[in-house]
């Protein structure tokens, strides 16, 4: 599935938001669905190999993290090396970068029947704050 330009605007932006709202990645290729006084409007679906493409370019940007919430721990194995403490939240576990980076680049395991697609994303710390939204847009949007 090919998107228009108008259609992949508001894909970036979609993605863009559920990196900041903390999505699961099984969420992102689904869309969403805004409710109105006039209605519903969805979002989506989006091509699971363009929602792994934006977030892989942000994730080489170093812009965002991957990690498991404590409540999903018990999907992964007890001693998954690929999980590492998070200073930030004692109770939750980063994914080691280059799990992270796989995980990203095979959408195909988003699934909510898997480990992988219970991983969240959220900005790193040094990635351009909120107030650059078009600047984390550019970045993935074609020259």
């Amino acid at each position: 599935m090919q998107l228009g330009a108008e259609e992949f605007e508001g894909f970036l932006g979609e993605m863009w938001l559920g990196v900041h709202e903390g999505a699961f990645l099984f969420e992102f290729p689904g869309g969403s669905i805004l409710y109105t006084t006039e209605g519903t409007e969805r979002h989506g679906p989006w091509p699971l190999d363009e929602c792994s493409r934006c977030l892989l370019t942000w994730f080489d940007h170093g812009w965002i993290n991957a990690f498991v919430l404590s409540d999903q721990l018990h999907r992964w194995a007890p001693d998954e090396d690929a999980l590492w403490p998070d200073p930030s939240d004692e109770t939750a576990r980063l994914v080691e970068p280059g799990r992270a980076r796989a995980i990203l680049a095979a959408p195909q395991t988003w699934t909510n029947d898997s480990a992988e697609g219970f991983v969240v994303l959220n900005p790193a710390d040094h990635a351009p704050g909120s107030g650059f939204r078009q600047l984390w847009l550019d970045a993935v949007s074609p020259q």
